[in-house]
């Protein structure tokens, strides 16, 4: 009988320095979410990070790293702090979910309280994942219109 207990990946992102100093550091992510998934029986395969990276596109170095790896079946579950350290895009979040669940990897988010495998889950994902997008539209036009 295997008793190894399931790999995790972890990916944590900050894209500025005032969200490390307002409890959003990499290091305060890693933490919480390597408790996590330890508690939930995981064992930590490797640790993503991507500091100072906008989370408009999955164009990040880490990102690119950990979607490569999950393809290649190095672990079963990928845990991220909150949906928008992932991304802000709900098209790119919904596409990179569907391509998971093709390859048989979960996807869970501590602070979204988010898992994809119930049906409430993915229900919650949708919904949360709008409203990341509207958040970065709304940065956007304020850029824009200062």
């Amino acid at each position: 009988m295997n008793s190894a207990k399931p790999l995790a990946a972890i990916y944590v992102r900050v894209s500025t320095q005032e969200q490390a100093q307002q409890g959003f550091s990499l290091n305060a992510q890693q933490e919480a979410l390597e408790n996590y998934a330890k508690a939930l029986g995981y064992e930590i395969h490797k640790i993503y990070r991507d500091e100072g990276k906008s989370a408009k596109d999955l164009k990040r170095p880490e990102m690119t790293n950990l979607l490569q790896d999950a393809e290649k079946g190095k672990f079963s579950a990928i845990f991220i702090y909150k949906l928008d350290r992932f991304s802000r895009s709900i098209k790119d979040l919904i596409l990179t979910i569907d391509k998971l669940k093709d390859w048989g990897i979960d996807f869970v988010s501590l602070q979204d309280r988010i898992e994809t495998t119930s049906a409430s889950g993915k229900l919650m994902f949708h919904i949360i994942g709008a409203f990341a997008e509207f958040e970065r539209n709304i940065i956007g036009d304020r850029t824009k219109f200062g």
